[in-house]
């Protein structure tokens, strides 16, 4: 009995008369090629996303790019700063960045990463013409503050740096406070300066 229901089943025909077995198998082939076919869709970027990365890609070649809403976090997470970022705010014509210095070893990289970003965003874009960037210190129940103070803060324009020589070679930490310093409008506060001090202090000891 049990063989004749084998035999039934593998002779059986639907009303077009193709064996069952046969449309099972077409069946299956077809389900997995919409999902082969489905899967390479996902992976394929549409033209929009095409243009943006080309747009990001280009800001980091040597040809001027435009910056804007797009890529701007693109540019400012590829930029090899050491700081965190607390906050970005781009204008048609002028960047504003807050940088947040947590531990006062961290002063080191202060300006450092202030040359970083007024270097590549007054020489590599076409469209940022001014940059302010302050760097803050988190508010602290310790140092009796409810909310971040500010330690140093940079005004650079691209006409600060109309007649510079390109950035060549390598720079170093004292090179690059040079620069700044030397081309930028710069404030630097109390508590800025005191923070450096004990650290040069806690350094001799």
């Amino acid at each position: 009995m049990k063989k004749r229901d084998e035999r039934i089943f593998r002779g059986s025909t639907n009303t077009l008369g193709v064996p069952l077995v046969s449309w099972v198998i077409r069946y299956a082939v077809v389900l997995a090629a919409s999902a082969a076919f489905a899967l390479v869709l996902s992976r394929v970027p549409s033209a929009e996303d095409n243009g943006l990365h080309a747009a990001v890609f280009s800001v980091f070649r040597h040809e001027t790019a435009t910056v804007d809403e797009r890529n701007i976090v693109d540019a400012m997470i590829r930029l090899p700063l050491r700081l965190d970022i607390a906050k970005v705010d781009l204008g048609p014509s002028v960047l504003s960045v807050d940088l947040m210095l947590k531990q006062p070893e961290q002063h080191a990289y202060v300006f450092p990463d202030l040359f970083e970003i007024t270097d590549f965003f007054l020489r590599r874009t076409g469209n940022v013409e001014q940059i302010f960037v302050r760097v803050l210190r988190p508010a602290s129940a310790r140092d009796g503050t409810a909310k971040p103070s500010l330690l140093v803060a940079v005004d650079a324009r691209r006409e600060d740096i109309g007649g510079a020589a390109p950035r060549l070679g390598t720079w170093t930490a004292d090179s690059m406070e040079q620069f700044v310093r030397s081309h930028f409008r710069l404030t630097e506060t109390a508590r800025w300066n005191e923070l450096r001090m004990d650290d040069a202090r806690n350094a001799k000891n």
